[in-house]
């Protein structure tokens, strides 16, 4: 339900609460319920809109009060006080409980960036430790190949060895480039058999504070027969999880925001699909979606759909992008399926 209905209904159910507090006695305190719908909206309405909401709710008691004509005066004023004092705590409560919400969300998602940031700094202190030694000894024997060379008459055979030691390091600073080379090409974890939907439940619980602080709507529409996938689950989820980032990123300036999940087979293959309603991209720029470094979105870092099709390839699967059909963008992903030979 999109917030703007959730707000209505809340004030809907306050003006009935409001009506049957109205024409009960002073001593039913109905108007102690209007916390519930307070309780409701909270989980879409906008920090902002709760004031609203819990003010016109205490209006409201205040206002049946007023209008009651029945039954003992000073047990309801007792009850209107303690129904404000309800109402006010109550809406406080969600305050706070939203604000926590919002400061952990903050902490996961700058864990997350140092998280993504820290397989390139590793890489880059491996590098320049690791290099730092051969470039070195290249250095000092090539100086000292020199100085046998400047000798009279020159020393030939020192040189030579000083030479031959200067292309045994070059050779081992090319080896040692070829293993980082490899280290970042996201070799693949252990190849285990997991289910695909649970993966996806697991990862639309942990990113639904986040989507549902946005006002985005999520549809799933997951194959209830799908075979066990193939992978590294824990690789795929890394994926998956990037990808609903993404799209909650492309909506964040939206106005009707909307992320569907959908799992099929075809054949030996699981695929998988997450739509947004975002800003999209254009035609052009489809070929460098999954270029290391570069980013379609502003301040983008360019590494999270690259380490996406790095783990998906990894584990035998594909990776693609495509624009909306209308606005957005949907990104589809494959797995290798279980087949009945597998243990």
């Amino acid at each position: 339900m999109r917030p703007e209905a959730t707000w209505a209904a809340a004030l809907g159910v306050m003006l009935v609460i409001f009506w049957v507090d109205t024409v009960t006695p002073y001593e039913v305190a109905v108007s102690v319920f209007h916390t519930a719908p307070l309780l409701w909206a909270a989980r879409a309405a906008h920090r902002k809109a709760l004031p609203w909401l819990a003010g016109a709710a205490m209006v409201l008691t205040v206002t049946s009060f007023m209008l009651t004509a029945q039954g003992d005066y000073r047990a309801g004023l007792i009850n209107t006080a303690l129904s404000v004092t309800a109402i006010a705590s109550t809406a406080w409560l969600i305050l706070k409980r939203l604000a926590a919400e919002r400061a952990s969300q903050a902490a996961q998602r700058q864990m997350a960036r140092a998280a993504r940031l820290r397989p390139l700094h590793s890489l880059a202190a491996t590098l320049a430790h690791e290099i730092n030694q051969p470039l070195a000894a290249v250095v000092t024997s090539a100086h000292a190949s020199l100085r046998w060379l400047d000798r009279q008459p020159p020393d030939t055979e020192r040189a030579r060895q000083a030479l031959a030691r200067v292309a045994g390091e070059a050779q081992r600073a090319g080896d040692i480039l070829a293993r980082v080379r490899n280290l970042a090409q996201g070799i693949a974890g252990p190849q285990v058999a997991f289910d695909l939907n649970q993966a996806v439940h697991q990862m639309l619980e942990l990113a639904m504070p986040t989507l549902r602080d946005q006002g985005i709507d999520v549809s799933q529409a997951l194959a209830s027969d799908l075979p066990a996938a193939v992978a590294d689950p824990i690789q795929v989820q890394q994926v998956i999880s990037n990808l609903l980032l993404n799209a909650a990123q492309a909506m964040a300036q939206q106005p009707v925001r909307l992320l569907g999940v959908r799992t099929w087979q075809e054949g030996q293959l699981l695929n998988l699909s997450i739509t947004d309603t975002g800003h999209g991209f254009p035609k052009q720029v489809q070929a460098r979606l999954f270029d290391a470094f570069w980013s379609n979105r502003p301040g983008g870092l360019g590494i999270g759909l690259s380490l996406c099709r790095t783990l998906i390839e990894a584990n035998g699967g594909q990776i693609d992008g495509q624009p909306g059909a209308s606005v957005g963008a949907v990104f589809t992903f494959t797995l290798p399926a279980q087949t009945q030979a597998c243990t």
